[in-house]
């Protein structure tokens, strides 16, 4: 029944594997439910966690040692911005399309009425050389053997700490995208096709 996913956001509900004996897929939502707001600008720190952030600080421990989970993808889009009006969004994947795994934590918020619902938060790390130029932090992405070792119940803190540091995945490709992606509500196949760069309201850039 699944069906793919061409411009996946943060708060929209998605698919992901969680740490388990038997790793199914789960449907949870993207960001930290409880510090929504609808008045006001949603902070990147809300759905991105650099992975040395997770490893310092104690409120993470937990979460890396037993909440682990795998977000599914075969691309991810980054803006570049060219100045203080104006981006263009990019879109990196790996040479040949493979899909890849990018490291995340989940967590049980429960609200006022008892309700549970679940949520994850993508962890960062720094960029590989072809991400660099466009930002300082990508996702972190997750070879096939890293991808096995995250997804072990019993798996060592120091194991979880070599995963996070290891150096980003570095053979990237990627293109010039419409920035019809800014607009969650767009998802269809045209979105991942190379297009001529321009920026978010639409207006063509002149670089490559």
């Amino acid at each position: 029944d699944f069906q793919p996913f061409y411009n996946a956001g943060p708060t929209q509900k998605l698919p992901v594997i969680k740490v388990e004996n038997n790793p199914a897929v789960n449907e949870m939502f993207w960001g930290l439910i409880f510090n929504w707001s609808n008045n006001k600008k949603i902070s990147p720190k809300l759905f991105n966690l650099p992975g040395q952030s997770a490893l310092e600080k104690k409120a993470y421990r937990r979460g890396l040692e037993e909440n682990r989970c795998l977000i599914m993808a075969d691309g991810f889009y980054l803006w570049k911005q060219i100045s203080k009006r104006q981006n263009t969004p990019y879109y990196f994947y790996l040479p040949d399309h493979s899909p890849f795994g990018i490291a995340a934590l989940w967590e049980d918020y429960e609200d006022m009425d008892g309700k549970s619902t679940q949520s994850f938060i993508m962890m960062t790390t720094e960029s590989s050389s072809e991400v660099a130029p466009y930002q300082d932090d990508m996702p972190l992405l997750l070879d096939h053997q890293a991808m096995k070792k995250w997804l072990q119940p019993d798996l060592d803190i120091n194991d979880i700490e070599i995963i996070l540091n290891k150096k980003p995945i570095d053979s990237l490709k990627f293109h010039a995208v419409s920035p019809m992606i800014s607009n969650l509500e767009n998802n269809k196949p045209e979105l991942i096709k190379s297009s001529v760069p321009s920026d978010q309201h639409g207006n063509y850039t002149l670089f490559s």
